[in-house]
């Protein structure tokens, strides 16, 4: 969906989020799934595609553990992401930022295995076309 809505003309306000569909992580890690890497290397082909895009990586926990550690996780994972963006090519100076939010900013409710699936995920948001 971010390679369609940049390569649209139509709706160009910013910033825009999206959300990760496949990038996990091993629990209680920064390390990727196998199965999400190359969601991420997907990332690295668009923002080639597109080099004047700038963009912020945020994430995100479910609520169990402790919040603190969930909060230093997430960053954690952001940044694991930016590395790996960088390792493909991308200017760091295109990633403007990471940030943490831990369990702060659930998209769902956490009495669930889905509901918690679902908070636990990465964001990027598009600061600049």
């Amino acid at each position: 969906s971010l390679n369609q809505w940049l390569a649209s003309t139509t709706d160009t306000m910013v910033p825009k989020r999206f959300v990760f569909d496949n990038l996990n992580f091993e629990t209680g890690s920064t390390q990727l799934t196998p199965d999400s890497v190359p969601t991420v290397e997907s990332l690295v082909v668009i923002m080639k595609a597109y080099p004047s895009v700038a963009v912020r990586l945020e994430g995100h926990t479910d609520s169990t553990g402790d919040a603190e550690a969930n909060k230093k996780l997430s960053l954690d994972r952001a940044i694991a992401v930016k590395e790996m963006m960088i390792k493909g090519g991308i200017a760091e100076v295109r990633i403007t930022g990471t940030d943490g939010y831990g369990q702060e900013k659930p998209v769902a409710p956490n009495d669930t295995d889905e509901g918690r699936a679902k908070n636990r995920r990465t964001e990027l948001v598009v600061e600049k076309r």
